[in-house]
């Protein structure tokens, strides 16, 4: 279980720590940004567990107008998620995110990469099961769209 989120200044916070490898690798200018958030005294929410960090939460500050659909908020202070990372071992647990909300999340970080969603490729490319490829490639040829999928996944279920 999660240990309790506390403020903590970017300058105590260690940016060599593997939980930091997949942002600086996405975002090649993260460690900049760190640094200057460090520089300027700026704080994050964090926890760390038995094992490490478990999350980092950076809240931006900031006084804008918010666009919805039928309306538009007034320009006030409000305080924004900036910077969001989780540690694998936690997944939806922090955020209290059921399975099919962190899945969507998933996918909307493999969609804004342009990429399969995070958690597919090691299993798509598990060399022991090749059957996975061949049918994502069989069903890509013959245009299956998402009923045949939908199929798929109900059998799936029926499995458990």
């Amino acid at each position: 279980m999660p240990g309790k989120f506390q403020f903590q200044k970017f300058s105590e916070i260690a940016l060599s720590d593997s939980f930091f490898d997949s942002l600086k690798e996405d975002y090649p200018e993260f460690p900049q940004w760190f640094q200057r958030k460090a520089d300027d005294g700026s704080t994050a929410l964090v926890f760390s567990d038995d094992e490490g960090l478990g999350a980092f939460i950076y809240l931006k500050h900031e006084v804008e107008e918010i666009k919805l659909v039928e309306l538009t908020l007034p320009a006030i202070p409000r305080k924004k998620i900036g910077t969001l990372k989780l540690a694998d071992r936690y997944q939806g647990q922090v955020l209290c995110l059921s399975q099919e909300e962190w899945d969507e999340m998933l996918d909307l970080a493999g969609r804004d990469r342009n990429e399969t969603a995070p958690d597919l490729p090691e299993y798509i490319m598990d060399k022991d099961i090749p059957h996975v490829r061949v049918a994502l490639r069989k069903a890509t040829s013959k245009g299956l769209g998402d009923e045949f999928w939908k199929d798929v996944a109900d059998s799936i279920d029926k499995k458990e």
